[in-house]
């Protein structure tokens, strides 16, 4: 594994959102029996160059995550789970994540960028204007239901921080181009409507 997987790896380890819970990881489409570890497995499966990797050499990295998981095992509803658990939980999880959501939002994002929403042409900034495209392509692609995604996640897709995201997703709220239609939690990100496309 080269320098730059190998850097790769370590900032999702070391940047790893226990917290906030990545949008991955509130996929209900797996059950899975820590969410943490699900969602560890999904950012890394959205690595290109981790595509055709055998999970079974990324155990000296998940030992260190482990080891952050165990500052965390604290949170309300998560017992702390042993390393022999994780291990075994991310391999299962590793197995099945066939579309990692990194490589799903890339595939967005590009879409984005060459369908401009008619409520996104009031605004000069192009970031906000690929931010709107982005979650008018997101709630089609989720719809019927509302569509979730974090504001670090928003905010790498249009080279914008998570504060940047989080004031425009409040904005564009007040603005009436979303709703929210779930209020995050601990184990939920928050799920929004793209009004105009509300069922």
């Amino acid at each position: 594994m080269d320098d730059h997987v190998t850097e790769q790896i370590d900032s999702i380890i070391e940047y790893f959102e226990f917290e906030e819970i990545d949008e991955a990881i509130t996929e209900k489409r797996y059950e899975i029996g820590n969410e943490f570890t699900f969602g560890i497995a999904h950012q890394l499966r959205a690595l290109e160059e981790l595509a055709e990797t055998n999970p079974k050499e990324l155990k000296p990295y998940i030992r260190r995550w482990y080891i952050r998981y165990k500052e965390h095992s604290d949170l309300e509803n998560y017992r702390e789970s042993s390393w022999d658990e994780i291990w075994l939980q991310f391999l299962g999880s590793w197995k099945k994540i066939k579309h990692p959501r990194g490589l799903f939002l890339a595939g967005i994002s590009k879409v984005a960028m060459t369908e401009i929403p008619e409520e996104a042409t009031e605004y000069e900034d192009s970031a906000i204007r690929h931010t709107i495209a982005i979650l008018k392509q997101l709630q089609l692609s989720s719809f019927p239901r509302a569509f979730f995604i974090s504001n670090d996640s928003l905010g790498k897709l249009v080279d914008r921080s998570r504060e940047w995201a989080r004031h425009m997703i409040n904005g564009l709220i007040e603005q009436g181009i979303l709703e929210k239609a779930k209020k995050h939690t601990r184990r939920m990100a928050t799920e929004y409507w793209y009004v105009s496309l509300k069922p």
